[in-house]
């Protein structure tokens, strides 16, 4: 699409990207990524897989917070049912035998 509307010229480099380039890289990508490689050695690999259901109540208050959104009851009983199923898994005991 950028090739159709802005031609050949919108692919050529930027004069400073690297250091751009390394930042996201590094703070956006190998940092997050040890850290979640530590989770998962700390936790164990299913109690950090509940991180990836946080984001959407994660996001709900940052949108109160930053962006002045207002909450509404759904997002409410949404956030407090995702809540208790992180809870609820990761509190559960292991069930010995597996299956």
């Amino acid at each position: 699409m950028t090739l159709a509307v802005s031609g050949v010229a919108a692919f050529a480099p930027l004069a400073n990207h690297w250091p751009a380039m390394l930042a996201l890289g590094i703070a956006c990508t190998a940092v997050p990524m040890a850290l979640f490689m530590r989770l998962i050695r700390a936790a164990g690999p299913t109690r950090a897989a509940m991180t990836g259901y946080l984001v959407p109540t994660v996001a709900t208050l940052m949108g109160i917070i930053i962006l002045n959104e207002t909450l509404e009851l759904r997002q409410l009983v949404g956030g407090c049912v995702i809540l208790a199923g992180v809870f609820l898994v990761s509190t559960a005991r292991r069930r010995m035998g597996g299956s």
